[in-house]
């Protein structure tokens, strides 16, 4: 675990993929330079346009760090999947409480679990494009590589200038699929926000993983983490290894349906006591006060609007399945929480051409989301600056200045009941959610 730094928040889109479609230079991005390769211009200063990034907002407060950039980015892509009702890319979703079917009449119980067909009742999840029941598990480590001689972590220069700008991380695995197989800071119990993102590409061949990443994503956080001095913050010096990490860690990620994937609850009849009534609610043992629960698992009726089907069982062991039971309680649950793996998932990604589960067209419509909506001035310069400008544009303005007068001819739909707002960058992500939500329901049809 790192000894100072914070992990940043989590996002389907990571910063590094961000910096790439923003045109912004990789190792600035990362807040470093390597002396003559990836050369800082503009001579210093707060005021000089360096574009190199810090990871908070603390250590150069005239500029937007990655803090602020990954919170930015979590907050378009919620945005984003609220409107859409699905995730922009896979998403575990943990504990989503549904109220289960009830029957109509309010003075009657429903008892079965069933439906008007015979089928079992089913529930609407929050989010659609359900990929599976199941939850998150990191259960099976790998292993740790060490930069030691045979450790497994090397920072390789490929093309001889005299620059490590190569990570390479071989492991030997039993595992098959080198998607499962991801990479993290060490010591960190593969936490969501540590895991070392974007490979260039991953390979699983002769009982070893290779994955081979740009270096400068292998930093040592603590460095990104220095407290500040009476200098100005310096860029991270990568001309040698010095300031990467020595190890990390390497896990097995993937959905696990072993586990329950549904929690029946049952309200407590209160008996003894007044109906209603709990002499001693908040304690140990209180059976008027204590919910009777169930597990169970769900599987999927519409992967695309998101009914699923939980049903009450038991996980056999032996035989790998989920074998069916009666209702604790007899009568149908009142509510059931639900745990699902859902989002879209790229055509690259399902035909096996990269490893990369963000499709690119959601990507580059939260990158402009969330750059439109940065509060601190942008830390690049040239293309990458003018980029982020233009996304601040208000598409519903009228501005004029000394040199020219500006207006904009608007669609009422795109701009003003666009529900991000009339900034480019919103109405460009606004644009996207809007094509796609037409491809699901076939233009609007129920």
């Amino acid at each position: 675990m790192p000894d100072i730094a914070q992990p940043l928040p989590y996002t389907l889109l990571s910063l590094p993929e961000y910096a790439q479609i923003m045109g912004i230079n990789p190792v600035h991005f990362a807040g470093a330079t390597a002396g003559d390769i990836f050369p800082i211009q503009g001579g210093g200063g707060r005021n000089a346009c360096e574009d190199v990034w810090h990871r908070y907002s603390w250590q150069n407060v005239d500029s937007v760090s990655h803090y602020d950039l990954a919170e930015t980015i979590q907050n378009a892509e919620y945005e984003i999947a609220r409107e859409l009702g699905w995730w922009p890319a896979p998403m575990w979703i943990s504990q989503e409480i549904r109220q289960y079917p009830r029957y109509h009449r309010p003075d009657a119980f429903r008892s079965g679990g069933g439906n008007v067909r015979l089928m079992p009742s089913s529930v609407r999840a929050m989010y659609g494009k359900i990929i599976a029941g199941g939850r998150r598990n990191v259960d099976t480590k790998i292993g740790t590589v060490t930069t030691a001689v045979g450790g497994g972590l090397t920072y390789p220069d490929v093309d001889l200038d005299g620059f490590a700008e190569t990570a390479t991380v071989e492991i030997a695995t039993t595992l098959t699929d080198e998607t499962e197989v991801k990479v993290y800071v060490a010591d960190t119990d593969a936490a969501l926000e540590w895991e070392i993102r974007q490979p260039r590409s991953k390979v699983i061949a002769g009982g070893v993983f290779t994955a081979v990443f740009d270096s400068w994503l292998f930093i040592d956080p603590d460095i990104y983490a220095a407290y500040p001095t009476t200098a100005d913050p310096a860029a991270i010096d990568i001309s040698t290894t010095a300031n990467y990490v020595t190890s990390v860690d390497v896990y097995r990620e993937y959905n696990d349906p072993t586990y329950s994937s549904a929690e029946f609850y049952w309200e407590p009849t209160p008996s003894g006591a007044s109906f209603g009534y709990c002499s001693s609610c908040g304690g140990s043992g209180c059976v008027a006060c204590t919910h009777i629960v169930q597990n169970g698992c769900l599987h999927i009726r519409d992967a695309n609007v998101g009914w699923v089907v939980p049903q009450s069982g038991t996980y056999d062991e032996s035989t790998a399945q989920w074998s069916g039971s009666s209702w604790s309680v007899n009568r149908d649950p009142d509510f059931v929480k639900i745990w699902y793996y859902c989002g879209d998932l790229s055509q690259e990604y399902l035909s096996n051409r990269h490893h990369w589960t963000l499709p690119r067209n959601w990507a580059r419509a939260i990158a402009y989301l969330a750059t439109c909506r940065l509060e601190r001035p942008f830390c690049s310069c040239g293309n990458a600056g003018a980029l982020a400008e233009r996304m601040r544009d208000d598409l519903a303005a009228v501005s004029s200045t000394t040199q020219q007068a500006r207006s904009y001819r608007i669609d009422p739909v795109l701009v003003l009941q666009n529900p991000f707002g009339t900034l480019r960058g919103e109405v460009t992500a606004w644009q996207q959610v809007v094509r796609s939500r037409e491809r699901i329901t076939g233009g609007g049809a129920a």
